[in-house]
């Protein structure tokens, strides 16, 4: 897959989540039932080490792996793509994800044949007791476009 790094993907990671991820306070006011059920202390540095799908806002219309992968192959042109910013609860795994860079570009084409291809022979791989080496995608990946959609 070919895809370009981006010049400021904190940047971009902060209008990603600004605009779809619950600040600490809303997700502590959202998930206050599940805060008080657990066995540890809930704080900010802990939120700030959950995956971003955990912390994505109320109202995002979610949809399925099929139906994303579906939407992806409909778009024409570039997407922009981010991944999990690296932590010790998520780890490193990708080859974008390190501690400077997590934002890239790539056509919606390429980036779905990619996902499918990975998905696919991880699924194979797995069921004969193996795992994908060196992916060029990690398992979670954020795909919108420049409007943020």
């Amino acid at each position: 897959m070919k895809y370009r790094l981006l010049r400021e993907p904190k940047r971009i990671h902060k209008a990603f989540t600004d605009k779809f991820v619950q600040s600490y306070s809303e997700f502590v006011d959202s998930h206050s039932e599940w805060i008080s059920s657990l066995k540890m202390e809930f704080n900010e540095e802990y939120y700030s080490k959950m995956y971003m799908w955990e912390r994505i806002i109320d109202d995002a219309h979610v949809i399925s792996f099929v139906d994303a992968l579906e939407l992806l192959k409909g778009k024409s042109g570039e997407v922009l793509f981010l991944t999990e910013p690296p932590n010790e609860l998520i780890g490193d795994f990708s080859k974008l994800n390190n501690k400077n860079v997590y934002a890239a570009a790539s056509t919606a084409q390429e980036l779905a044949e990619c996902i499918v291809h990975e998905w696919f022979t991880k699924y194979e791989l797995f069921e004969q007791g193996c795992y994908l080496v060196d992916p060029i995608l990690p398992d979670e990946v954020y795909v919108f476009d420049e409007s943020l959609s």
